[in-house]
């Protein structure tokens, strides 16, 4: 067990490592798998180099009083033995820019923009304004974060108090070197890895190792870097300095560990994979039947057909609108959540938050904090006014420590007593004590040095008080003063007992409450004892809070194997906490972790969604997905509930892209396709953003390409039945138009724009009714159970589609918008009727498919109902 109260460290185990983990997945949609241009990453501090200087460094014993020379300084400086830890790796801006735009879609659809403004299309590269787009939103989230996180770290650079040639001098901690001695009091934050020399202190590791107590520290006790003094004052000679500092060492071994990628982007990434598989070879064969359909001898005019012809099918299948609306919506759920004072280090950490089902919390700074209450005064001697003495002993000393705010907050300092003598606290004596004008002297204190007296009923009390986790102080009278020696005569008898423990936050309890009613389990994962963590649980309404158990002296094979029958961990090492986020996970849990010490950060690397406190230490706050800026664990909810909107309106909006991408690329093996993406724009782009804006807090069931392709094969199979009974019907002159039967289908002119006959005009203009039909059908599939807002949308795409038919075709250059040859069209009875069948039977063929392929996810379960499952096996 990793225990920095200990000193039991081996120096040899330290190693070192860059103190940052800022590459987190917070720009927009990448195409991790198809980078082009990949930043080199700077050269990590080697983990042995400051050691291996350490150790080969000539070592001074300089006396405490007196401390290095200037000379020595300057040689360790020359060495590189300072404090200073190496910048590390983090992006600039313009690998932020570069990375944003060389992506293997942007690379293509720049290529497709070039050829197509070469031979004169330019009006068809339209596409470029989503591709534009979807870059400026992941540049500006980037950088928007990386601003964010620098602001927390820009602070005043801090100093220490040093004693060099006898002289005490505060210098920045960077400046700090091997065997520099330092002066400590309350207050300070030790900043190097040091032994104590002279004196003694009580240090709050929290931030280390997350026991609140504070631990106390006498000569000879090392102290570590991040910890702060909160009693007494010392000296202590410093033996590590920068990476070799076990704070920052510890987060080397976060390294080794990977954020998990979402569901969101694992799918993403195999979408991309397929398509990017499948674009090439098509786009190549439709060049080259582009060129042999052309009929030309002249090279310029088989470029030209040849582009034209591949250019539609990589426009339509590349699914850019569903990446702008997953950036656009991922980024509108950061901004909302900005507004309640949270930063999104990692864009996807919106879904693994919804989705988790498991939430491991940090007692200290989380549940609790870091301040403590009185919970219980047990009075002994009555005829004591406490309010009095309490009131002007406190106001004797003035101590800032957790337990004198904490009595003061139950007793107001007052100096209605003459004080005559006191005894100042320290960690060898575990007492203080004051004597007051015709009162005699009180002592405040540890009862087991306060009172030493055989009364088993006072021992049983103070016991069970302390076995549940309490902490007990107990204030003691005595009728003789404080003599000239600074020791106190005659007998001392109890008067009270003070039982503290660590404050709760006040928003604690309800937000467990809405976790708990919301199907999360909630563990709590502590460096604490046990007990009071279990206590502390108790007081927030954790289910089971009573299943609690002591990590200390377990194996990690051992941590592993009780990760699921207990809810309170006590006495958790780093090591310890990291495989019981690790065990949860392998039982098929989605597991959030929150933290804010460095002893944290192996399980938040570990978990599938970090949450860090800002008031927490720098290493909890880089590797965090998420950062509370408030360091209020009651946005937490809001944070779950924008994850569930951004997430449930993408997969819904997603569909109509990926409708859009199946049927294009099964259309472009037959015919032409160039001017589909305007159908997509009209029928597709506008109702998607509506779809993914609208608040939807429903829990996340399935796996989004399930969920996504569910709705979107249907749809897509919908849009190819209407092409091609609209063809077959042509083909036969069912509609009666001489001037398209016995076409080629390569040669059909579905889709174009010009050279073609006037029934064939007709034809395109009834198969992009259809069309828009058909994807109306998707729309309202999509678009249940109907509510207000749902409905209203899918009114109003009718009433724009009655629109363009009635109202824009008559009036040019708008007939190019949707249809072209309306006359023929309406002038043709029979496709009228056809058209009307089409909108009628849309809705009636659209929902049989999405019925019959439901299959697809069948088997998926929501959070709940798998932690259903999980109980009743």
């Amino acid at each position: 067990m990793v225990d920095v109260s200990k000193d039991e460290k081996k120096e040899d185990d330290i190693i070192t490592v860059d103190v940052q983990d800022t590459e987190s997945e917070n720009s927009n949609i990448k195409i991790h798998e198809f980078k082009w241009f990949k930043r080199k990453k700077k050269k990590r501090i080697n983990e042995s180099i400051i050691n291996d200087k350490i150790n080969k460094a000539t070592r001074y014993n300089p006396d405490f009083a007196i401390g290095l020379s200037q000379s020595q300084v300057d040689e360790r400086t020359k060495s590189g033995l300072t404090n200073k830890v190496k910048t590390t790796y983090a992006k600039t801006y313009w690998e932020i820019i570069k990375d944003n735009i060389f992506t293997f879609f942007n690379i293509l659809l720049i290529i497709v923009a070039i050829c197509l403004c070469v031979i004169g299309e330019w009006k068809n590269c339209t596409f470029l304004v989503i591709m534009i787009a979807n870059i400026a939103i992941g540049i500006f989230q980037e950088i928007r974060s990386k601003k964010t996180i620098e602001k927390l770290r820009l602070v005043t650079t801090p100093t220490a108090s040093v004693i060099r040639d006898g002289k005490e001098l505060k210098v920045p901690t960077d400046n700090i070197v091997l065997d520099d001695i330092i002066s400590l009091s309350i207050g300070n934050q030790i900043s190097a890895d040091s032994i104590i020399v002279d004196g003694s202190i009580e240090v709050n590791e929290s931030l280390l190792t997350g026991e609140s107590l504070p631990v106390k520290k006498h000569t000879g006790d090392t102290v570590y870097a991040g910890s702060f003094v909160t009693s007494g004052s010392g000296t202590a000679k410093v033996i590590k300095v920068a990476e070799a500092n076990w704070a920052i060492s510890l987060q080397s071994q976060a390294k080794k560990f990977q954020k998990p990628r979402s569901e969101l982007l694992r799918s993403l990434n195999k979408i991309i994979k397929v398509i990017s598989f499948l674009i090439v070879p098509v786009a190549t064969c439709l060049i080259v039947i582009g060129i042999i359909n052309s009929g030309s001898t002249d090279p310029w005019e088989m470029f030209k057909a040849g582009i034209l012809n591949a250019a539609g099918p990589i426009i339509g299948s590349v699914p850019a609108g569903m990446f702008l609306l997953t950036s656009v919506a991922l980024a509108v759920g950061v901004v909302n959540m900005s507004k309640k004072h949270t930063l999104v280090q990692d864009l996807y950490c919106f879904e693994m938050l919804a989705r988790t089902n498991t939430l491991c919390l940090d007692k200290t700074g989380t549940l609790t904090d870091g301040t403590m209450e009185v919970s219980e005064v047990i009075v002994i001697d009555k005829k004591i006014d406490l309010d009095t003495v309490m009131g002007s002993y406190l106001a004797t000393f003035r101590e800032s420590n957790q337990t004198s705010l904490a009595l003061a907050e139950r007793y107001a300092l007052n100096g209605k007593l003459a004080v005559v003598g006191k005894i100042p606290f320290s960690s060898s004596r575990k007492y203080s004590a004051v004597s007051f004008k015709g009162m005699g002297t009180f002592v405040l204190g540890a009862p087991e040095f306060v009172y030493k007296a055989d009364n088993k009923n006072l021992v049983n009390i103070i016991s069970e008080r302390q076995r549940s986790g309490y902490r007990v102080l107990m204030l003691a009278h005595s009728e003789d003063y404080i003599d000239a020696t600074g020791e106190i005569n005659g007998e001392v008898v109890p008067v009270a007992l003070f039982v503290l423990l660590d404050h709760v936050r006040d928003e604690a309890p309800d937000t467990i409450k809405w976790f708990v009613n919301n199907g999360v389990n909630i563990k709590i994962i502590s460096g604490d004892n046990p007990l009071t963590a279990s206590e502390i649980a108790g007081m927030c309404g954790v289910p089971n809070y009573n299943k609690a158990v002591s990590l200390e002296g377990l194996s990690l094979k051992e941590t592993a194997e009780i990760a699921d029958k207990y809810t309170v961990f006590g006495r958790v090492s780093p090591e310890q906490k990291s495989i019981l986020v690790k065990s949860l996970k392998q039982s098929g849990k989605t597991v959030a972790m929150t933290g804010d010490g460095v002893n944290d950060i192996l399980a938040m690397k570990q978990s599938d969604c970090s949450i860090a406190m800002a008031s927490g230490a720098d290493a909890a706050k880089n590797v965090a997905h998420l950062v509370l800026l408030n360091s209020n664990f009651a946005s937490m909810p809001a944070v779950v509930l924008e994850g569930r909107r951004v997430i449930n309106n993408i997969q819904r909006s997603s569909a109509l892209y990926l409708m859009k991408t199946i049927f294009t690329f099964v259309l472009a093996i037959v015919f032409i396709v160039l001017g589909f993406s305007t159908m997509g724009r009209q029928r597709i782009g506008v109702p998607s953003v509506l779809l993914a804006l609208q608040p939807d807090k429903s829990q996340i069931k399935g796996h989004f390409i399930k969920n996504t392709f569910s709705k979107a094969i249907p749809g897509a199979i919908s849009l190819l039945i209407v092409v091609a009974l609209t063809f077959i019907l042509g083909q036969v002159g069912f509609f009666n138009d001489s001037s398209i039967q016995g076409m080629n289908p390569l040669e059909m002119p579905w889709f174009r724009t010009s050279q073609t006959s006037v029934g064939g005009e007709a034809i395109r203009s009834l198969a992009g009714l259809g069309m828009t039909f058909a994807a109306l059908s998707v729309l309202y599939a999509l678009s249940q159970p109907f509510d207000t807002y749902r409905f209203c949308l899918f009114i109003g795409e009718w009433i724009l589609t009655l629109i363009a038919i009635f109202g824009f075709v008559p009036y040019p250059p708008f007939s190019a918008i949707v249809f072209s040859n309306y006359k023929n069209l309406l002038n043709n009875k029979t496709m009228i009727l056809v058209a009307i069948l089409y909108a009628v039977g849309s809705p009636l063929i659209t929902s049989c498919l999405m019925n019959g392929f439901n299959f697809l996810t069948r088997g998926d379960v929501s959070p709940t109902e798998t932690r259903a499952l999980d109980k009743k096996q």
